[in-house]
């Protein structure tokens, strides 16, 4: 439970200082874990592709990934920030996932409610 709790925290410390960075900081820290694209080669790829899972993909394949001062997982967290930061409007499946979810509890309970007023 407390690994769990560890790695949960240093997964949040991880997001919070990738929110923090320029440009400049996301550069760096993708040249030292070992990826070969830059910001805007990653922003480029997107405005081709516009799904941020292959491109993450792609670089876990071309490139020899390396732990850093954060997780091999900064390199999937970095490519939806650069996608968030340049307005690609789309969605990262896991928040649409919970937006889904949300909104099928929402139904439910609103199903529940109406079911408990009409008797």
């Amino acid at each position: 439970m407390k690994d769990a709790i560890t790695e949960h925290m240093k997964y949040q410390t991880m997001i919070h200082d990738l929110n923090q960075m320029s440009k400049q900081e996301i550069n760096q820290e993708l040249v030292t874990m070992g990826c070969k694209m830059s910001y805007d080669e990653i922003k480029e790829s997107l405005a081709h592709t516009y799904n941020e899972l292959a491109i993450s993909d792609q670089i876990f394949k071309q490139d020899s990934i390396k732990e850093g001062r954060y997780p091999v997982s900064f390199i999937d967290e970095a490519v939806l920030e650069i996608a968030i930061r340049e307005n690609f409007g789309f969605l990262h499946y896991g928040i649409l996932s919970n937006q889904i979810r949300d909104g099928t509890e929402h139904f439910k309970f609103r199903k529940n409610q109406i079911r408990c007023e009409l008797f």
